[in-house]
């Protein structure tokens, strides 16, 4: 095939199948390639971008991650018309709404799109399973199924509507016991009585592809049941946010007492039964059905258990350290492109057995992900210990996802793209990373939070938050910090020495 010459750059090549297994080229009809640079579109972020964005002196890859982000949500767009529900889906070839992925969007997604695209949890919670717990996702003609072997879509749900109910309390307040009550239910139904512990198949870390059994993604009499770090870690999270937005909003609840001692249960049983004090992170799991394991299962250092435990008051300063530690020396020694891998080392060819883990370094089992890896350094970027590494790692991420014109649902050791393209909770934990972990930006209700961060280069960060009608220029040029507050009750900047400074419509002062 003949292509004009042209111009140097990077080109995105599309060709287009008309019909499946026939290229184009064998049929009379010749249809076009379109050929066009990726990046044509990308626009530096200014004081007057339309758009959540950020720009970063010297760091191009990092500032182009706007654009990705951008596109990834947009692309991945769903509204379900028949079943009044909008959301997003998890990225090429996965068209339905999830729960677990929508989780993770609607930490970026609120920085994006009003309100209408958060309100899959109400569906999600208006239309249970017969036994009263959730599915895991529905479609655009309304079927729904869940990949039972997992225990965390009941607490992920709980967990998206906490992250709501902070921007809107009038609106979202009335939900609050119906989320009670379903923490409650899937804790009882889920309950190992020995350990007080949530249960689940036998899978990888937060994987949910089961071990040595015929059906993969559904729990059946044949399964392997462990007690799973993942799923408790959630777990304690959403009892923990149960119970502190109970007390900050006055809500009277039936179940708080229950949960408060469930909480004090919990924090001792998950220290209890994953922290490895010689290796210095949580283990993945404990069997609750025997399982023979010809390899040492403890060694295997599960990044996403780690990565969602740095966010509970579970863990103190000195096991936050020696996970991070661990998570990049890890990388190293496996050398790995980026933070974002999983699994290492990974599980022993074959040992589990389905098709799509049962390799080393692929998908699940050991392959990169930055759903986890983004999650992993906005908890990094929070310790001004850890900020120099974190913003060493957030380029590589970058530098990968830039390099491959997109995020994708995996990466391979050094990074080539795998899996669904346009993955959206690849793009939204990243983006956490950087607003909240890098700009360390928090939102509460009408209110915003500024923690001071180390960052030295010039920045520019243009917030906004559609479904409040609020927006927050933030500006670091020379060492001087510039603030423009629009509509925010009010900011409040928190210095390294602790100096609160509160700005209700603009300030300016120095570092």
């Amino acid at each position: 095939m003949k292509i004009e010459p042209l111009k140097a750059g990077r080109y995105l090549l599309v060709i287009d199948i008309v019909k499946e297994r026939e290229f184009w080229l064998s049929l009379d009809k010749k249809y076009p390639i379109a050929a066009e640079n990726y990046f044509k579109a990308y626009k530096r972020c200014d004081e007057k971008s339309g758009k959540t964005c950020w720009f970063i002196k010297g760091e191009e890859e990092i500032n182009k991650l706007n654009l990705l982000v951008q596109r990834t949500l947009k692309l991945n767009e769903r509204c379900f018309n028949d079943q009044n529900i909008c959301g997003f889906s998890a990225g090429d070839g996965y068209p339905q709404i999830w729960v677990r992925d929508n989780h993770t969007t609607l930490k970026s997604a609120k920085y994006y799109y009003k309100e209408k695209f958060f309100e899959w949890i109400f569906y999600f919670l208006n239309h249970l399973d017969k036994n009263g717990l959730v599915y895991d996702w529905v479609d655009k003609e309304g079927k729904t199924d869940k990949n039972s072997v997992e225990s965390d879509q009941e607490t992920l749900l709980s967990l998206g509507y906490f992250e709501i109910l902070e921007l809107n309390e009038k609106k979202y307040a009335s939900y609050f016991t119906k989320i009670s009550n379903l923490l409650k239910r899937v804790w009882k139904a889920k309950k190992d009585e020995k350990s007080s512990l949530l249960t689940s198949a036998y899978t990888m870390d937060w994987g949910d592809v089961q071990y040595a059994n015929e059906d993969p993604i559904h729990l059946n009499e044949n399964s392997y049941i462990v007690t799973g770090a993942y799923e408790n870690f959630l777990f304690y999270k959403a009892v923990s946010k149960l119970i502190k937005i109970s007390k900050e909003l006055n809500i009277k609840d039936k179940n708080i007492e229950f949960f408060k001692k469930l909480k004090k249960t919990l924090k001792k049983e998950i220290l209890k039964n994953f922290w490895n004090p010689q290796k210095g992170f949580f283990i993945s799991n404990r069997h609750i059905t025997p399982v023979k394991t010809p390899f040492d299962e403890k060694n295997i250092f599960p990044m996403g258990s780690n990565a969602v435990s740095l966010s509970t008051d579970i863990v103190d300063e000195e096991k936050f350290s020696s996970i991070v530690k661990t998570a990049l020396f890890r990388q190293k020694l496996f050398n790995f492109s980026t933070i974002s891998g999983v699994l290492l080392p990974c599980y022993p060819k074959d040992f589990f057995s389905h098709p799509s883990v049962r390799d080393y370094f692929h998908y699940q089992n050991g392959g990169q992900w930055d759903w986890f890896g983004g999650m992993l350094l906005k908890e990094m970027f929070s310790k001004d210990k850890f900020f120099k590494e974190a913003f060493k790692a957030l380029k590589e991420i970058a530098s990968k996802n830039i390099s491959n014109e997109g995020f994708y649902e995996w990466n391979d050791m050094i990074g080539r793209p795998k899996g669904a393209r346009n993955y959206t909770a690849s793009a939204a934990a990243v983006t956490s990373a950087v607003i909240e972990g890098l700009f360390r930006i928090k939102t509460k209700k009408d209110k915003l939070y500024i923690k001071e961060t180390p960052l030295k280069k010039d920045f520019l960060l243009n917030l906004q938050i559609p479904s409040l009608s609020k927006k927050l220029l933030y500006i670091q040029k020379n060492g001087t910090i510039r603030i423009k507050n629009f509509g925010f009750s009010k900011i409040v900047y928190i210095s390294s020495s602790g100096k609160r400074i509160v700005i209700t419509k603009e300030a300016s002062f120095k570092k």
